[in-house]
């Protein structure tokens, strides 16, 4: 890899075997190993995220749920510049239990998700919106490839945002 840039994906899904998508997750991260083979980025991370997760709950405080709502809260941090949106791929909620009464905010994750870090800095994360253009994953990926020969690859089949 050129430079010192320290060049490092994550990928975060619901799941490590979804029902109907494996095929398409598989892609994902075979493509996303491809470019790690080929230095166009250090590293690749995989999480599984679940389809939700309360930011305030004692979960999100230990292990992978502290991780998860870490990252949540970052992505949305970043996308602050009023032009960029995650909606409404994470989608904010206020759940009441009937049995305690209790209320809290959780936030529904989506199917998939990648960020870009370059030297520990949050660069990209997707999907997206940007001035109201939806950017999907494979938008994400495809852009990885085009930065390293110039064009994307066009056999890239998952579409999904």
């Amino acid at each position: 890899m050129e430079g010192t840039t320290q060049r490092r994906v994550e990928l975060y899904v619901r799941s490590l075997a979804p029902c109907g998508t494996s095929t398409e997750q598989n892609e994902i991260v075979e493509r996303l190993r491809d470019l790690e083979r080929r230095d166009v980025v250090d590293d690749v991370d995989l999480t599984v995220w679940g389809d939700a997760v309360c930011l305030d709950g004692a979960s999100a405080t230990v292990g992978t749920g502290r991780h998860v709502a870490d990252r949540v809260r970052e992505f949305h941090s970043w996308c602050g510049d009023g032009r960029t949106s995650l909606d409404p791929f994470f989608t904010w909620s206020t759940v009441e239990s009937s049995l305690s009464g209790d209320s809290f905010r959780r936030v529904v994750l989506p199917q998939r998700c990648l960020a870009l870090y370059d030297d520990g800095q949050l660069q990209e994360v997707y999907p997206r919106q940007v001035d109201g253009a939806v950017e999907s994953l494979a938008d994400g990926v495809r852009s990885l490839e085009s930065a390293t020969n110039g064009n994307a690859d066009p056999s890239l089949a998952f579409e999904e945002v």
